[in-house]
Order: structure tokens, then C-alpha cells, then sequence
């Protein structure tokens, strides 16, 4: 049914949702044109749509937590892919994104849509580059661990059912086996060869203390069986498309005290990754590019959720004391003199976002659901997806029986509010 007419929704996330799940949509509407709120429309949007009928939704309350039981597949690729300055368009075969840089143009590409490919119009209008890639943030992955193998087929299907068609680059916060031996590391090879095979893309890690100390407690730093050899930390990976410089730490630096589960970055590391810097900015233009640090062990407290398991041991082996990053200050303070606003960790097997000292600081909880919860909860898989060009944060939880959650959270200091 072709109605030959632009119409205009303003809707906030939870309704849009709704909206884009009716599986006729595009009988309705030939293109889904989709913009933030943010975005500065013209006047008046223009009318004279010569063979095709358009759906130009608005959205108007990122800025808001929203919670909701399954994201729509249209939702997913406007949430991966669209910036705050541009448009983001959709036919039933092709999307793409095109960035505005006045309001005028928004008329033009209207203009465009029925006379044009996607592609052409955006090489008349946006001459910027391709638009870089969406980031999926894992964790605590703890390969070995019996308890999970269930659970990594899950991982595997969701991840790909997400990443089709979308740019992705994997990061893991550590934990990636549940102990550093051989066979667990062959594990972990292919789980990695499953993750470059989806997304093209080198995967990018930093050890959590189950990569350097069996079962992940150490008594001393002493003898360690070290995953981090695969890799030299400090380091800085460069997302060129994004305009993003990773930098990556080992949290499980040296620490003469009884080590347990704890963390440390240690003033060396955080000295040499000061040079790493300054020797990349003889190279790059680094104020170009916003700074995002990778850890495995956590920088803020965590609560522990209700629906978590308890008991003696968790208590005395597993609490805020023994699995602390013990230089934590001293790391914020450094965090807080490089201007990096974005933190990415795991460790807690907890699912958590939230700000300290002008940081947004982000968990992606465990990604193999390796954790005990109580009678009657279910078992659910968590990571999280990162759109840096919108600044906002999905969360998502998947249980065993198909039941998907998303979070959608922004990202008050990384996109500088």
C-alpha cells in the first residue's frame, strides 16, 4: 500500500519499540527515517514525497534510563549505528547513516529517498567517513568452568543473531578462562576464532586473575602462570573510525599483601602508559580522540543484586575487601588528569553502570552467566553494546529459554554533558 505522504512521529523509546515490531512495517512505510531528538530539524519538514511513503520517527528521551523485555530487530540497527547528528534511514534491504550538518540537508534527503540508492545519497550528502563500528563489551567469560559450557552455545547464537550486518569490535574485561592452563586457553582460541569470524575483527582483551592465578586466588604474586604473555600492557589500541584510543591495563599487577581476588594497576604501569601517550601523540593528533580505559577489576562499589546467592564462603573469599582494586584512588586521579571519561571492567559478575568523579564507569557482569543466584532465579547471560557516536550504553540479558532484557542507559560524561 503506497500512501504518498512523509508522516512525522515524535515517540520516546518504549512506544518506538512497540511500533517497530509490527512485522508489516514496511508495507506500510517504504523508508524508516529515524533522528534523535538533538538533531535540528528545519522549519518544516518537507512534504512533496514524489513515489514512496515515509516514516520519520523522532526520538526524544535518550537521555533517560529506559528499560525494555526485547529490543525490535529495527531498533537494534538505529541503536547501533545512528548518531546524534545524523539521520538514520532504512528499506527493507539497505540502511544507512547520514550524518547532518544543517538543518537544510534533512529536506534534501527527503528530497532524495525515492529517486536515489542509500549509498548514492549519502556520498551526495555526507562527505564525512564511514561511520565506525559498534562497540560489544564481554566479560568473565571463565572457559573451563564447567558450569557454563550450557551457556557458551547461547552466547554464541546471540552474538551472532546481533552482530549481523552491523561494524563490531569484541572487548573482553578479563576473566577469559577460569584458569590459566593449557586446555583452557585452547577454549578460549576458539571461542576468539568464533568472534573474528563474526565481526572481522581482532578482538581486544586485558587479563582478569582467574588469566593469571588458578581458580583466580592468589596468595602472592609470585609464581603466575601468565595470560598477559599473548600481550605487552600497558598498551593503546586506536579505533580509527571511531576516533577512540583503548587503553588497555593488566589490573593484576604485583602486590606483596595477601592477594586474594584483588586488583592493583600500580604507579609503573600507569607511568608507562603516560609515555605510551606521549610517544602516540609525536604520531597522531590524540586530542582527536576520546580515551577509553580497560581493566579487568572495578574502580566504584557494587552492590551485590538481591537475586545473587549468599553463604559463608562468598562472604569470607568473595567480598568488596578481597577482590578490590587496592590503588583505585590513585587510579581515578590519573584517570581524571588524562581526561578519560569511560571506564570498561568486569570481575563483579554484576551488570552495573554508573559515574564517579566525572567517569562513567561500566560492568558487563558475566557473558557466560557464570553466577550462583538463588532457587527459582534463572540463569541469564549478560554483555553490553556500545554506541560511541550516540553515547549510549544496551544492556542486554538473555535467559536459557529465550527471554531478552535491554537496558538503555547514556553516557553523561563521555559524551561531555
Amino acid at each position: 500500500m503506497i500512501y504518498n505522504e512523509l508522516v512525522l512521529i515524535q515517540s520516546n523509546i518504549t512506544e518506538l519499540n512497540e511500533k517497530t515490531k509490527e512485522e508489516n512495517l514496511f508495507e506500510h512505510y517504504s523508508f524508516l527515517v529515524f533522528a534523535f531528538a538533538k538533531l535540528r530539524l528545519p522549519k518544516k519538514l518537507d512534504k512533496t514525497v514524489l513515489n514512496d511513503n515515509i516514516a520519520f520517527f523522532i526520538i526524544s528521551d535518550i537521555k533517560k534510563e529506559t528499560r525494555l523485555e526485547g529490543l525490535s530487530p529495527i531498533m537494534e540497527k538505529f541503536l547501533f549505528n545512528a548518531s546524534e547528528q545524523s539521520l538514520f534511514i532504512m528499506r527493507k534491504n539497505e540502511q544507512v547513516s547520514i550524518k547532518i550538518s544543517k538543518p537544510d540537508q534533512i529536506n534534501e534527503v527527503i528530497k532524495l529517498l525515492p529517486k536515489k540508492s542509500l549509498k548514492l545519497i549519502k556520498e551526495k550528502i555526507d562527505k564525512n567517513e564511514e561511520s565506525g563500528s559498534t562497540l560489544f563489551h564481554l566479560s568473565d567469560l571463565h572457559l573451563g568452568n564447567k558450569a557454563i559450557v550450557k551457556n557458551i552455545d547461547l552466547l554464541k547464537d546471540t552474538l551472532k543473531e546481533k552482530v549481523k550486518n552491523n561494524k563490531v569490535d569484541f572487548i573482553i574485561t578479563g576473566d577469559l578462562c577460569d584458569s590459566p592452563n593449557p586446555q583452557n586457553i585452547e577454549k578460549y582460541a576458539d571461542f576468539k576464532g568464533f568472534l573474528e569470524k563474526i565481526s572481522h575483527h581482532e578482538v581486544i582483551i586485558v587479563p582478569g586473575n582467574h588469566d593469571v592465578d588458578a581458580s583466580g586466588i592468589a596468595v602472592t604474586r609470585g609464581a603466575r602462570n601468565l595470560f598477559s604473555s599473548f600481550q605487552k600492557y600497558p598498551d593503546i589500541t586506536l579505533l580509527e573510525e571511531n576516533k577512540i584510543a583503548l587503553l588497555l591495563f593488566n589490573s593484576n599487577e604485583p602486590d606483596g599483601k595477601l592477594a586474594l581476588a584483588k586488583g592493583k594497576i600500580g604507579k609503573e604501569q600507569m607511568l608507562q602508559m603516560d609515555n605510551e601517550l606521549n610517544l602516540l601523540g609525536t604520531k597522531i593528533n590524540i586530542d582527536e580522540y576520546r580515551l577509553v580505559a580497560l581493566l579487568h577489576h572495578h574502580i566504584a562499589v557494587i552492590p551485590s543484586p538481591k537475586q545473587y546467592k549468599g553463604g559463608l564462603i562468598r562472604k569470607v573469599l568473595y567480598n568488596e575487601k578481597t577482590q578490590t582494586l587496592v590503588d583505585k584512588d590513585e587510579f581515578i586521579k590519573w584517570l581524571n588528569e588524562n581526561n578519560v571519561h569511560l571506564v570498561l571492567h568486569g570481575h563483579r559478575h554484576v551488570p552495573y553502570i554508573t559515574n564517579i568523579k566525572d567517569i562513567d564507569v561500566v560492568s558487563a557482569g558475566s557473558s557466560t552467566g557464570n553466577i550462583e543466584l538463588k532457587k527459582k532465579e534463572k540463569m541469564f547471560i549478560t554483555f553490553n553494546v556500545i554506541n560511541t557516536n550516540s553515547n549510549i550504553v544496551i544492556q542486554y540479558f538473555v535467559t536459557s529459554d529465550g527471554e531478552e532484557e535491554a537496558i538503555i542507559r547514556p553516557l553523561k560524561s563521555f559524551m561531555g554533558e
